[in-house]
């Protein structure tokens, strides 16, 4: 087996952009019509995600894809794009050195140009032996050189992973490093810290590594020009995009189904028994005026400010389709826009038991439920919301959500904040989640520093 020309060429180009403090980003793919629509964006190379092309086949995360699909899907992608591709080949496929090298070999064979490995068991998630993983790094890279291919070996270290990001600590950055040590010497190309979000930290390991390092996005990841500063070569978005993907998917299939009895082509209802009545307020409050919107049974079904009515009848059409409401001015709706000013002048529970009604997908609505159980006075991180509703992999589908949430304030997704406690993204904007959480009496003894705090997606 030895690689062609041209793939030997896409190696040494991927290799080539592995610059620490010029990190380039990748948006990890799940097969070959996500890959066209990446390289379309103006990616520099694709990579895929373990996790996106298990989900994606019908099978968990951990190597429980059968290999051969894994490969099979490998060439698909390589088939439509002649961008460099790289492999997420999750713990190798095997646990002795020759089966990590035959998995190597396979990958190599279908035209990739490089793969991650974790030091970790797929089965648990607990950390190999420095040792025993260098034996593994070795026998890929024997492969590769016989290969006749820079093939570029990006080694995952789940050491950030063993603990909550709250928790990480100094002697965890110098496992880390030790491992990047000891790895390169086995013949790795770059170490991949997924679950590292704590800049300070992120830049001792940066630092002191042999290894350009590789940053996987997270809710806490700072942006992109702050990690450049820091040292950082490469950022990978991991899962996040096929779980952004599939959350659009579900909100255009019920969208679709909310208005599979319209006319698709005028955009009219023609079987519809009812239509949805919308009643609107407004309330001048400390931090400019909030629009109030409730069903005619008294449930609250949006609140947003003024600056942002067309976002607010946006959402609104999304939820309950083009024809599917009429919104009517009021005053004081059924006593809601009396008990939000309550709160607003100090009352702060008068808002916690409001009744409330919205569209959405089921996750959504979960994560929703889930915002209205938080504390006044308190915040919690997007880990831990996460975790609280039963899906802690799930941190930025529950972060995309919040983002969503159509009822601010009265659902209180201004309690969300990073894990390293700075303040991230908010629909009404960061003064005003600062001035919420100030007025509900919340420790913000925080990093008020991100205000634009989540990497894009296609940033080049």
């Amino acid at each position: 087996m030895t690689a062609s020309s041209d793939q030997t060429r896409k190696a040494e180009q991927f290799r080539g952009l592995h610059i620490p403090g010029k990190p380039f980003v990748l948006c990890n793919v799940w097969d070959a019509g996500s890959a066209e629509t990446v390289a379309g964006s103006g990616a520099k190379a694709i990579a895929t995600s373990s996790w996106s092309v298990a989900n994606a086949n019908g099978f968990a995360d951990g190597e429980r894809i059968p290999l051969a699909l894994a490969i099979d899907n490998l060439r698909r992608i390589i088939s439509v794009t002649d961008l460099p591709v790289t492999l997420d080949l999750e713990s190798g496929y095997g646990d002795v050195p020759d089966a990590v090298g035959q998995a190597v070999g396979l990958a190599i064979d279908a035209g990739a140009v490089g793969c991650n490995l974790e030091d970790s068991f797929p089965a648990n998630g607990k950390l190999r032996d420095i040792a025993e993983q260098c034996d593994r790094i070795r026998r890929a890279r024997q492969v590769a050189d016989a290969a006749k291919i820079q093939f570029f070996l990006n080694l995952r270290t789940d050491v950030f992973f063993q603990t909550p990001p709250e928790q990480h600590t100094n002697a965890m950055v110098a496992e880390v490093i030790e491992r990047a040590r000891a790895y390169a010497d086995a013949g790795a190309d770059g170490i991949f810290a997924p679950g590292l979000a704590d800049i300070t930290l992120i830049a001792q390991v940066a630092k002191a590594s042999p290894l350009p390092l590789n940053i996987m996005v997270s809710d806490a990841t700072p942006p992109l020009r702050t990690l450049a500063e820091h040292g950082v070569a490469r950022v990978s978005h991991g899962p996040g995009p096929c779980l952004i993907a599939m959350k659009a998917l579900e909100e255009a299939a019920r969208a679709a189904h909310e208005l599979s009895i319209c006319n698709y082509n005028q955009r009219s209802c023609t079987h519809m028994s009812k239509t949805l009545r919308l009643l609107v307020d407004r309330l001048n409050t400390p931090i400019g005026e909030m629009l109030i919107v409730a069903d005619q049974n008294g449930n609250l079904r949006a609140v947003d400010w003024t600056e942002y009515e067309s976002r607010m009848h946006r959402l609104l059409r999304l939820h309950y389709g083009e024809n599917g409401f009429r919104v009517e001015q009021t005053h004081n709706l059924h006593r809601l826009t009396r008990a939000i000013s309550r709160y607003f002048e100090g009352e702060l529970a008068a808002i916690e038991t409001l009744p409330v009604e919205t569209g959405g997908t089921a996750f959504q609505r979960d994560v929703w439920r889930a915002l209205r159980n938080i504390p006044c006075g308190t915040t919690i991180s997007y880990v831990q919301l996460a975790a609280q509703i039963g899906r802690p992999a799930a941190v930025r589908a529950v972060g995309s959500a919040n983002g969503s949430n159509p009822i601010g304030v009265v659902v209180p997704c201004h309690r969300v904040i990073g894990a390293d406690g700075s303040l991230t993204g908010y629909g009404g904007g960061i003064g005003r989640k600062r001035w919420l959480l100030e007025h509900e009496g919340a420790s913000i003894a925080m990093k008020l520093g991100y205000e634009r705090h989540n990497l894009s997606l296609f940033t080049p």
